[in-house]
């Protein structure tokens, strides 16, 4: 009985140390959607949630929600100069990840709209605007603020008038320029 009683002791010890009621989530992360580099750290947005990797000590970290996203399906990424990650995900929510804190802010703005799509294609950063580029339209949001300004929906005043899809931004020849899939526009 005492052999029983010391074998039940160890295992219930064992099993308070092993973390025991944290739950862990593993998706496949090979289908990757976008890349950025910040802090000698490559990040990579997937179909599967975050994921990083440091080449000076070869450390790979995985990102679900588990550890805080609140969507697995990312479509979009972009580093500010700060060095915060912006996540963007098929559902419209943006999220702000701050690498050295670990700490995660969320932005439902886009996937609270009533739209029918809402998936968010490209993030693109431009001093203190964060550009989010979405099946919705252009949205800036600014940074510092954490709030977002203007959102163009859409593009031209033709019959041929080309309505959100956004895939990505440029600045060329004094004019911004976008990528739709339905052709490019620029103002």
């Amino acid at each position: 009985m005492r052999g029983f009683l010391l074998i039940v002791c160890c295992f219930f010890a064992a099993g308070a140390h092993a973390g025991v009621g944290e739950w862990k989530t593993y998706t496949p992360k090979k289908e990757v959607r976008a890349m950025t580099a910040t802090g000698g750290v490559l990040w990579a947005a997937t179909a599967g949630g975050l994921f990083s990797y440091e080449s000076a000590g070869g450390a790979y970290a995985t990102f679900t929600t588990s550890e805080g996203l609140r969507s697995i399906d990312l479509t979009a990424l972009a580093a500010d100069s700060s060095g915060h990650l912006w996540i963007g995900a098929s559902n419209g929510i943006l999220h702000r990840f701050r690498p050295a804190m670990r700490e995660w802010t969320y932005v439902s703005d886009i996937s609270l709209l009533n739209a029918s799509r809402k998936r968010i294609n490209a993030l693109e950063v431009w001093g203190d605007s964060l550009l989010v580029l979405s099946d919705v339209g252009i949205s800036v949001y600014s940074i510092s603020r954490a709030e977002f300004g203007d959102s163009y929906l859409r593009f031209g005043n033709t019959p041929g008038v080309i309505s959100g899809t956004v895939t990505g931004a440029a600045r060329y020849a004094g004019r911004i320029w976008a990528s739709t899939r339905s052709g490019v526009v620029s103002t």
